[in-house]
């Protein structure tokens, strides 16, 4: 194969397109797993941002809106950054921030929403409500290896602090 041809199989504008043309040619191939979960094949993960992107897009955000995610490392964050990048500017922040640091980021950032789960404590809620910025709040849905539960992610309502 020539120098040109390998690149050319690669060309790709964005993550978007390469999940969905990982789903297209490999469906049922393993996109994301982790310990004691049910992993998540390319085929999923692609319903799973088209149908979270459909609602982030539903509440006004589009490319270039930058969005705050704030959630504990693991898979529901991978997959909240692979969905809001696919359609807005997705800015993860580390959860473990104190209120100063968040400040200044989502200040700094011009955050037009903060993503957080549901029920995490974190001074990131305080600091978005200081600044009017909305709260988007993800719900996870069980996905243990002793569930039958896919994997997901269901977005709530916007500018919501509570479910």
């Amino acid at each position: 194969m020539a120098k040109t041809d390998r690149v050319s199989q690669f060309e790709f504008d964005s993550i978007q397109q390469i999940i969905a043309s990982q789903a297209k040619n490999n469906p049922f191939k393993c996109a994301i797993s982790a310990p004691g979960r049910l992993p998540l094949s390319y085929a999923q993960l692609q319903a799973l941002i088209e149908d979270n992107l459909a609602i982030l897009n539903g509440m006004g955000f589009s490319h270039g809106d930058r969005v705050a995610i704030v959630l504990s490392s693991g898979p529901e964050m991978a997959t909240a950054f692979l969905t809001v990048a696919a359609g807005a500017t997705a800015a993860p922040l580390n959860s473990a921030y104190q209120a100063p640091e968040f400040e200044f980021y989502l200040a700094d950032l011009k955050a037009k929403a903060l993503l957080i789960q549901v029920g995490m404590d974190s001074p990131a809620r305080l600091v978005a409500a200081q600044l009017a910025i909305p709260i988007i709040e993800l719900i996870v849905r069980s996905n243990s290896s002793k569930s039958s539960g896919l994997k997901s992610l269901l977005w709530s309502c916007p500018y919501a602090t509570v479910v």
